[in-house]
């Protein structure tokens, strides 16, 4: 198993990385921990883009500036890299129920994406009970 999919539990086991290591994967930003995969695994940007069906130009500018991709395209890249999810924008490993939701959010249409995110919004607004 590479680094990019373990655990940071696992990887400290493995002898993999530090806790300093892990805590500074953490701090990156997702578009540096998406070059530096893309580095270490000697992906060019231009295979990268077409894994994910998107130009090369587009991967320049998803790298290089603030447009942020949609969750279909962050999914798509997570995908292509064999890696989660939180790990691709937090540096950490999600819950496989977080993962399982993300994956299936995307294939909703917009009317649907609206009504989970306005139950969403009421659910956080609302003090929950126990």
């Amino acid at each position: 198993m590479n680094n990019f999919i373990m655990s940071s539990e696992e990887m400290l086991q493995r002898g993999k990385s530090s806790r300093y290591d892990i805590v500074r994967n953490m701090e990156m930003t997702w578009r540096s921990r998406l070059s530096c995969i893309l580095e270490e695994r000697k992906i060019s940007r231009r295979e990268f883009a077409r894994q994910i069906g998107k130009s090369d130009t587009y991967i320049i500018k998803l790298l290089s500036t603030e447009h942020e991709p949609s969750i279909s395209i962050i999914v798509s890249m997570a995908d292509a890299l064999n890696v989660s999810l939180g790990y691709l924008l937090y540096g950490v490993e999600d819950s496989p129920e977080l993962e399982m939701f993300a994956r299936q959010f995307v294939k909703l249409s917009a009317t649907q994406k609206r009504a989970v995110e306005a139950i969403m919004d009421s659910m956080l607004e609302t003090p929950h009970e126990n």
